[in-house]
Order: C-alpha cells, then sequence, then structure tokens
C-alpha cells in the first residue's frame, strides 16, 4: 500500500481531521475534553499552523486523506537541574477509523523519525491518556518507551 506523507498549512482541512479523536477524548474524559466543536477548533488550528516550528503532515492513500500528525520541536533549557535538550514532540497524531492497522500511524512515526533525524534531533517525545490501551500498545511497538509518568488525584 502506497501512503504518501505531504505538508499542509490547512486549518479547515486538519479540523475535520481532529473530529474522530476530539470526540474519542471528550467521551474517554468528559470532564477534560469538550465534545468536537467545529468553529472554535478551526480557530484553535488556524493558530496553530502559523505557530513558528509546528509542521502539520497528512497521510493520503491515492486521493484518500487518511489520517494527520502535528509536530513541534521541543527546546528545553538548561536548569540548576538538567541539561538543555530539545526534541521532536508529536502533538497530535491520529489515524482516520477506516485506515487503521493498514500502515497509516507506521508510516506517520516513520516520518516524524526522518524529520527529527534531518533537523539533528536525536529524541521524539508524545504522549497518550493511559485509559487509551490502543494508543499505547502502538506506541510501544513502535519503539516509544515510557519515561516519565503524571499522577493525579481527584478531589
Amino acid at each position: 500500500m502506497n501512503i504518501k506523507i505531504t505538508e499542509t498549512a490547512d486549518p479547515v482541512l486538519l479540523t475535520k481531521l481532529n473530529k474522530e479523536v476530539q470526540n474519542l477524548h471528550a467521551t474517554m474524559h468528559p470532564s477534560i475534553f469538550k465534545r468536537f466543536d467545529e468553529q472554535a477548533i478551526e480557530l484553535a488550528m488556524r493558530k496553530l499552523v502559523i505557530s513558528p516550528g509546528t509542521k502539520c503532515h497528512i497521510a493520503n492513500i491515492g486521493s484518500e486523506i487518511c489520517g494527520y500528525m502535528i509536530t513541534y520541536t521541543r527546546d528545553y533549557p538548561e536548569t540548576a537541574f538538567t541539561y538543555s535538550r530539545k526534541s521532536l514532540y508529536i502533538d497530535q497524531i491520529a489515524v482516520l477509523q477506516g485506515f487503521r492497522n493498514k500502515g497509516v500511524g507506521k508510516t506517520l512515526l516513520n516520518f516524524a523519525h526522518n524529520m527529527a533525524l534531518y533537523s539533528g534531533l536525536r529524541r521524539i517525545e508524545l504522549d497518550h491518556w493511559t485509559s487509551n490501551m490502543p494508543a499505547a500498545s502502538f506506541f510501544r511497538k513502535n519503539g516509544f518507551t515510557l519515561y516519565r509518568e503524571m499522577l493525579m488525584k481527584e478531589l
């Protein structure tokens, strides 16, 4: 299957592609995530696509768009406790329902890998909600390892 990755700065397209994942998050964590609101998401995407260092990519199989990824370079300054470092951060990645298990997600991750190497970066970071077990499994199968945990306590 030939999966093509191309860069986009189209906030309307990114908004449409975000709908599935936004509603998934809202279903899993309704006290945190809002349901998909096309106008609000499009406004956020308009700001995101012009943010310095942000790159947006879509995945196509033939003429069909089947997924997207939004990345940026994360710059950690040196502190008294840590060394400075940079990483490619995958802020959003999603494969549309009808295209899962066809190599689209893996192709997007491979593209991110190559972007990082080309930029001289030696680390890719991302996060996911712990209740999203398919995402956790997918990322681990593709070489990502747990290196930090964030905990919460509802009051």
